[in-house]
C-alpha cells in the first residue's frame, strides 16, 4: 500500500508589535478553541490538530515568505506577546518566520525545524515566479522521499500574505493538482481584534468553494473535448453529497455521450445525443428546494453545456446539422463517419437519386454490414454527384 503523506501550503503574514493571543474555532465544529497570535497560526494549527488525527501527521509545511516576514520586528517590551521566554533566549528580537516556527513547534512536538520549507517571495518580481518555485519545491520533496504525487494530500491556509496571495495560492494548488497531487482541506481564518474566547474568530472551511473549480474545469472539458472524467471525479470525491435523481441521470447521459464520441458510430452517436438532450431538460426542470449548493451551481453549468450543444440537441436526427456541429467543434473523425454512413440515405430519402432493381441487387452483394445506399454511394464516381453532396453539406 502506497505511503500517504500530508503537507501544508501557506503564505505567511507579518506579526505586528502590538500582537497578542487571539481565539479561533472552526465554523462547522464545536471543537476546542485554538489560540493564535495571528490568523496564519490558527489555520495551520487547526490542520495540524484535526487533519493529523484522521489522516496521519503533517510531513511538511511549505511557506511563502516575503522580505518583511524575515525582517526583525519584535521587541521584548510587549507584555501581551506570548512566548517572551523564546524572545529572551533569542536576544530580545525575532523575525516573524522564526517566531511562527517556534509557536508551532512549541504546541506540536513532532514538528521540528526540518519540517518547514520556505520559499522567498520577492514583491518586485512577477508572482508567477513564486508559484513555479513553490510547486517545484513540493515536487522535489516528493521525488526525494520517493512518493508518488497521488499519495500526497496538500492542505492550504489561504489567510495570510500580500493582497494577491489568494490568487498565488490558488495557482500553486491548481498546478500541483494537475501534476497529480491531491487537494485536501482549504481554510481561511477570519480576524477581528475585538473577538474573545467566548466569541472567537471563525476558521472557515472553504474546501467546497475550491472544489468548484474542478466542476467548472470538468464542464469546460466536456464542452471542448466531450470528456466527462473531471465531472465524474468531482462528484465521486464527495460521496456524501445529496444529489437528485435528475442530476445523477445527467452525469450518466454525459458519460454515455462521451463513450460514443470515442467509438465513433453514427447510429449510437445520435441516440446518445437524444439521451443527453432529454437528461439536460429534465435536470433543468428539477428545482429541488433541498438541492445542495453544488447541484445548484451545476444547474448554471448545464445551461452553458446545453447552449454549446444546442444545434444537435434540438434536432439530433438532422444529419447535416450533426456533421456541421462535429466539424466546428473539432470532431473531424466523427463528422467523416456520419458523412459516410448517413449521407447516402439522406440523399436517397430526399430524391437525389433512385435505384432500380438491378442496382439494388448488386449493392446487396457488396454492402456488408452497411446500408444499400452506402454501398452504392461508395461506388459512385460521378463528379456531378460528388459536387451535389458537397453543396448539400455546405449550404444546408
Amino acid at each position: 500500500m502506497p505511503t500517504k503523506r500530508n503537507i501544508i501550503l501557506a503564505f505567511l503574514s507579518i506579526y505586528r508589535e502590538d500582537s497578542r493571543i487571539y481565539y479561533y474555532k472552526h465554523s462547522r465544529q464545536n471543537g476546542e478553541i485554538i489560540e493564535g497570535v495571528q490568523s496564519n497560526e490558527a489555520a495551520v494549527k487547526y490542520i495540524l490538530q484535526n487533519i493529523a488525527e484522521r489522516e496521519g501527521n503533517i510531513d511538511r509545511i511549505f511557506l511563502l515568505v516575503s522580505k518583511k516576514v524575515k525582517r526583525d520586528i519584535f521587541a521584548i517590551n510587549n507584555e501581551n506577546l506570548p512566548n517572551n521566554d523564546i524572545l529572551k533566549r533569542m536576544g530580545g528580537r525575532m523575525d516573524t518566520l522564526t517566531f511562527f516556527k517556534q509557536r508551532i513547534m512549541t504546541d506540536f512536538s513532532y514538528i521540528s525545524e526540518e519540517k518547514f520549507a520556505t520559499i522567498d517571495y520577492d514583491e518586485d518580481k512577477e508572482g508567477i515566479d513564486a508559484v513555479l518555485t513553490m510547486a517545484q519545491q513540493v515536487r522535489e520533496y516528493a521525488e526525494k522521499e520517493k512518493i508518488e504525487p497521488e499519495s500526497i494530500t496538500m492542505h492550504a491556509d489561504m489567510t495570510g500574505g500580500m493582497r494577491n496571495a489568494t490568487m498565488l495560492m490558488l495557482a500553486i494548488m491548481r498546478l500541483l493538482k494537475y501534476k497529480g497531487f491531491q487537494a485536501g482541506k482549504v481554510l481561511y481564518a477570519n480576524f477581528d481584534k475585538n473577538k474573545d474566547r467566548n466569541n472567537p474568530n471563525i476558521i472557515d472551511d472553504i474546501t467546497d468553494i475550491y472544489n468548484i473549480f474542478d466542476l467548472i474545469a470538468g464542464a469546460e472539458e466536456f464542452v471542448r473535448f466531450g470528456s466527462v472524467k473531471a465531472i465524474q471525479g468531482y462528484f465521486n470525491s464527495q460521496p456524501n453529497m445529496d444529489l437528485s435523481r435528475e442530476c445523477k441521470h445527467l452525469v450518466v447521459a454525459m458519460d454515455k455521450f462521451s463513450e460514443q464520441i470515442k467509438l465513433c458510430r453514427a447510429d449510437t452517436f445520435n441516440n446518445a445525443l437524444g439521451i443527453l438532450g432529454r437528461a439536460i431538460v429534465a435536470f433543468k426542470q428539477n428545482e429541488r428546494m433541498t438541492a445542495t449548493p453544488q447541484e445548484k451551481f451545476f444547474h448554471e453549468i448545464a445551461e452553458t453545456i446545453e447552449s454549446k450543444y444546442a444545434p444537435v440537441l434540438r434536432k439530433n436526427d438532422d444529419v447535416i446539422a450533426t456533421i456541421k456541429w462535429c466539424a466546428e467543434n473539432g470532431y473531424l473523425q466523427q463528422a467523416l463517419t456520419i458523412y459516410t454512413e448517413q449521407i447516402p440515405g439522406y440523399l436517397k430519402n430526399r430524391g437525389f437519386f433512385s435505384m432500380d432493381k438491378d442496382i439494388i441487387e448488386r449493392a446487396k452483394k457488396e454492402q456488408g454490414h452497411q446500408t444499400i445506399e452506402y454501398a452504392l454511394f461508395c461506388r459512385c464516381q460521378s463528379n456531378h454527384f460528388d459536387k451535389k453532396v458537397r453543396n448539400i453539406v455546405k449550404y444546408s
